[in-house]
């Protein structure tokens, strides 16, 4: 994830909640602003401070979301599997689930979507997630309209506006929720370079074209039980 799209994310239109801009609409669009700064960031560890860019916003996004799913299962994980070692447990944080210990039987059940409150619709999958974490990614549901263009909250910092793609979800599995919310954000960006580059990492991945056409990466027996595609 490139941290420093705070203020192209804004100038996309996404300067308040989701909710405000169903209701509202978007803020007023601004200029592009592409994400190459996050090479000048600079990080004092001794004072505990971060230095940005004059210009530049930081925007952490879903992998802010997955590293703490991720921090949460660990400082969890170390106090309870210590005292039930057979316990499950399960972290999930707006879509991003990680989990840990014994699961359920059949594994913990998990509905593909992009959003949750809504009742379920074609391309929507089901899966019993067994080990590791899940996340998905899109810009379906989460969108909104300047006149006659599309906005959205996932920003190409290739170019700094909403980015475009064939796929209207993509959810990676992975062993951490970090890696699986990064890796699914950044295939939605690659298009059609998506399936070739998430084989060459090794992780599992759902991905569902805009037609509702399914294809899969990876060995997900790793990760789930059952079947993925519907």
């Amino acid at each position: 994830m490139v941290a420093t799209l705070g203020t192209a994310v804004i100038n996309a239109g996404y300067d308040r909640t989701f909710e405000a801009i169903a209701s509202d609409g978007p803020g007023p669009e601004g200029p592009a602003q592409r994400g190459g700064a996050w090479t000048s960031i600079g990080i004092d560890h001794r004072a505990s401070t971060i230095t940005v860019p004059a210009g530049f916003r930081i925007d952490l996004g879903g992998s802010a979301k997955g590293w703490a799913v991720d921090a949460a299962l660990t400082e969890l994980s170390a106090s309870l599997l210590a005292e039930h070692p057979s316990a499950g447990i399960c972290i999930s944080a707006g879509g991003d689930m990680a989990v840990a210990g014994t699961p359920p039987a059949g594994g913990w059940p998990v509905r593909i979507s992009e959003r949750l409150d809504r009742p379920g619709i074609q391309g929507d999958g089901e899966v019993r997630l067994l080990r590791g974490a899940i996340a998905t990614s899109g810009a379906t549901a989460r969108s909104w309209r300047h006149g006659d263009e599309p906005g959205h909250h996932i920003v190409d910092p290739r170019t700094g506006h909403p980015g475009s793609s064939r796929w209207a979800l993509v959810t990676v599995f992975a062993d951490t929720c970090l890696v699986a919310d990064t890796f699914a954000t950044a295939a939605w960006l690659l298009d059609g370079d998506a399936v070739d580059w998430l084989s060459s990492w090794g992780v599992g991945a759902r991905l569902m074209d805009q037609d509702g056409g399914i294809v899969l990466v990876g060995d997900l027996k790793t990760w789930i039980a059952g079947e993925l595609p519907r």
